[in-house]
């Protein structure tokens, strides 16, 4: 694990980001779908009554795509759905009557080779690869290029670290990309469409979801969802998301 520093962290944020670059080509022509995967017992054993839950604290950016396709942060449309995502998948397991522990943040004052830091960035990793292999079917050396197999993918116990720090049995991730079509770049992709020169693509989102096991560190349930009309920005729209990427989840 102390292979993971910051060099490493930041390196897997940018891999991570080439990832979701691969999720906007994967889903091009999709208006909204979601693609849902679990471990083999798991798919027998669809039920967590009785056990406790943590939210790790969501990644997500919010971006404007400007006419030319650049896409530009915005921090404040950001801010906004950082508070209302979490809020509504909190509804959302509340309402499922999940027994939900407090939204689990790492404090800034923890040292980059802490082991909850570490553990979060092998997470990050794992996402990665797993998405890499199962959805834009890359083979693996260990794996070939089957995909249809049941999820197989662990953490390794140190997620013992997470499990010491808040008392639940899995550990809910989400991580959200969100971008909207400026005014000029819609000019532009009705200007396209009137001259017949091609289709342009404009703001889309882009998600994965993943449940670990904290007892094993088994990720046990795996959703991807991509949204052309999905929308972070209020809370009708953080609520439609929320449900998506919880698609599938046991509760």
């Amino acid at each position: 694990m102390q292979a993971f520093g910051t060099h490493a962290g930041s390196l897997i944020r940018h891999r991570f980001a080439g990832l979701l670059l691969a999720l906007v080509a994967l889903f091009l022509s999709a208006c909204s779908s979601t693609h849902v995967r679990t471990d083999a017992e798991f798919d027998v054993a669809r039920d967590l009554g009785g056990k406790s839950v943590v939210l790790v604290e969501p990644s997500i950016q919010l971006f404007e795509m400007q006419a030319s396709g650049l896409m530009e942060p915005r921090a404040d449309w950001t801010r906004a759905a950082r508070e209302k995502l979490p809020a509504a998948i909190n509804a959302i397991l509340d309402q499922r009557k999940a027994n939900l522990k407090p939204e689990y943040r790492v404090s800034a004052d923890l040292p980059s080779d802490a082991r909850p830091r570490q553990v979060l960035a092998l997470n990050e990793a794992v996402i990665n690869t797993i998405f890499t292999h199962s959805y834009l079917h890359v083979p693996l050396p260990t794996r070939g290029a089957s995909r249809r197999k049941p999820l197989s993918w662990t953490l390794g116990p140190g997620v013992s670290a997470i499990r010491e720090e808040t008392g639940a049995d899995y550990m809910l991730t989400v991580i959200v990309r969100d971008s909207y079509t400026s005014t000029g770049r819609a000019a532009l992709m009705i200007l396209a469409a009137a001259l017949q020169i091609g289709v342009l693509q404009g703001g889309q989102q882009f998600g994965v979801a993943t449940l670990v096991d904290l007892r094993t560190g088994d990720v046990v349930w795996f959703n991807v969802l991509s949204d052309s009309l999905g929308d972070l920005r209020d809370v009708e729209g953080a609520q439609a998301t929320a449900s998506k990427l919880l698609k599938g989840l046991p509760l």
